[in-house]
């Protein structure tokens, strides 16, 4: 199974109108279902 995470705390992110963990997840997901 994939997982992603990100800091939970607003000023701690990097770019604060993108989901870093859901990017991660999704992306994992993709390379499981082999998906390009």
């Amino acid at each position: 199974t994939g997982q992603g995470s990100a800091a939970l705390s607003l000023h701690d992110r990097e770019d604060l109108m993108s989901f870093i963990a859901a990017k991660e997840a999704a992306r994992q997901a993709y390379k499981m279902a082999d998906i390009q």
